[in-house]
């Protein structure tokens, strides 16, 4: 447990409203400020008229080297959160203890003139940042290489694009001497690769005993980085703890959110040929009805029913986990598989020997085609759970099959 003294944050009984009314919200603000010189703070804690709480009750503490992951939905309260620790908000209750010198990236563009240079801006944020003009001499080649826009680095950042920004704007705070980084989806701008070149920056600052709040909703973004990730949900922590138990928790938070409408999660095809053509249920089975286990055998059975008769009939299931990524596909034209349907009902059962996909909830839409194009599409088929035993270290979607061997060598003589 990482008590008040040691941790580089501390957030203790952290309260923020807002309020919905532009008006009232002014109004609110010069009471605030009257409040604040009568030293009359303690009013805060009651919410007025047209205001309500984007932050209640948050407690919890970071220790020195240890990358928190902030994960949550859209107005959960994270980028709230993150603008608190960094000083841009003030709390309404609680209070936040930061212990050494913090480097924000919250926004695009956030710390830099838009009518300054690439350059100039380098040598205006590290200044901010507490980093003497000697010392950013030292750096500057450091910074342009990593952020890789040096031919572009005399032109005036309000042309550049937002990906160019957030380059600059990650690579002077990683190079300079910060001991807190605070990232709030800024990376979510850049391309693949400088994404993967940030996060393993993101692993070396740990290595070197930094401390990093980092925001995305790129999961596998923050399992790979983060040693704990606390999941906000209506402005109150719901979880703290290993990446692979808030994960848990935000997927059973979305999965009741949707309910039984899930069809969002998934996307529909540009046409659609029949409108006869009817799946009327599908049901998947793993150890249990609609959950499953890595490794282990996986039955999904489709009932459809037709008002035609298509030949050359073959089958098209698309997986794709709560957050909307595509993560797998069966497809029976790979198996060589047809079928004929007549004007009646049928059923299509499918048997995965080895289920390779790792833990996680997944929706399963889906449809019949001939041809190349469907004959039906069903958006929400069904949604099932997959387990896996915890002792295993499960990062990605996949599982893959390998068969192994291993020899020793002699050395050689010398």
């Amino acid at each position: 447990m990482t008590t008040a003294d040691e941790a580089m944050i501390t957030v203790d009984r952290l309260g923020k409203k807002f309020c919905k009314d532009l008006k009232r919200s002014m109004f609110y603000g010069l009471q605030d400020i009257g409040s604040d010189l009568l030293d009359r703070t303690g009013q805060r804690s009651a919410l007025r008229k047209e205001e309500f709480w984007a932050l209640q009750d948050i407690r919890f503490a970071v220790r020195p080297g240890e990358c928190v992951g902030i994960i949550g939905a859209n107005g959960s309260g994270k980028s709230t959160l993150l603008k608190l620790i960094s000083g841009i908000f003030i709390p309404d209750t609680g209070e936040i203890r930061v212990r050494g010198r913090v480097g924000s990236l919250i926004e695009v563009g956030t710390g830099f003139h838009p009518l300054l240079s690439g350059r100039e801006n380098i040598y205006l944020k590290a200044a901010i940042l507490g980093l003497p003009e000697a010392e950013i001499d030292r750096r500057f080649q450091a910074i342009v290489d990593f952020a890789g826009i040096g031919e572009f680095l005399d032109m005036p950042v309000r042309h550049y694009s937002s990906g160019m920004y957030c380059r600059l704007g990650f690579s002077v705070s990683v190079f300079c001497d910060i001991d807190i980084l605070i990232v709030d989806e800024a990376l979510a701008v850049g391309d693949a690769s400088f994404r993967m070149k940030c996060l393993n920056r993101i692993n070396e600052l740990k290595q070197a005993g930094k401390t990093i709040l980092f925001v995305s909703h790129a999961e596998l973004s923050v399992k790979h980085v983060a040693d704990r990730c606390i999941l906000l949900d209506h402005g109150r922590v719901a979880c703290d703890g290993h990446p692979n138990e808030a994960y848990n928790a935000y997927n059973e938070i979305i999965s009741a959110a949707q309910g039984s409408d899930f069809g969002d999660c998934t996307l529909q095809p540009h046409t659609v040929l029949s409108r006869s053509v009817d799946i009327g249920a599908l049901s998947v089975s793993g150890y249990d009805s609609n959950r499953a286990r890595t490794g282990e055998a996986l039955d999904i059975i489709l009932d459809y029913s037709a008002g035609e008769t298509f030949d050359h009939v073959y089958l098209n299931l698309r997986l794709w986990d709560l957050q909307g990524t595509l993560v797998s596909v069966i497809d029976s034209r790979r198996s060589g598989f047809y079928f004929d349907i007549n004007h009646r009902a049928g059923q299509v059962a499918i048997r995965i020997p080895q289920l390779n996909l790792l833990p996680g909830q997944y929706n399963i839409a889906g449809g019949l085609l001939r041809n190349g194009e469907f004959l039906n599409w069903t958006r929400a088929l069904c949604r099932f759970s997959v387990e896996d035993d915890p002792d295993y270290l499960s990062a990605g979607y996949l599982l893959l099959p390998a068969d192994y061997r291993h020899q020793t060598r002699q050395a050689a003589a010398v």
